[in-house]
């Protein structure tokens, strides 16, 4: 279970690596994502796609942090990526609102 946790955290984090590649790309239009092939993207012109990879990354590596750190700071790391994780998915909500 340890050795899965641990490969779908550095999953994760590639994933959003390519988020943010992605994003950038299509966000100043030097590539155009709206279809490849016979898929429609249109979730990399605005931030969805990253901030929904972000989301499940800092969720995976807290139960990373959580089922293999030690020590006084176990918990710090912990927090904050909880605190990564809420805060992403609360302005994901709200930020569409102002």
């Amino acid at each position: 279970m340890k050795k899965l946790i641990n490969f779908l955290s550095w999953l994760g984090v590639v994933c959003t690596i390519l988020s943010i590649i992605i994003t950038l790309l299509a966000t100043y239009a030097w590539i155009n994502v709206y279809s490849i092939g016979f898929l429609k993207l249109r979730c990399f012109h605005s931030y969805s796609a990253l901030q929904a990879s972000m989301f499940c990354t800092m969720l995976l590596w807290g139960i990373r942090l959580y089922s293999s750190n030690t020590g006084g700071r176990k918990f710090i790391y912990i927090c904050i990526c909880m605190l990564f994780a809420v805060s992403i998915i609360f302005l994901r909500f709200v930020g569409g609102v102002w």
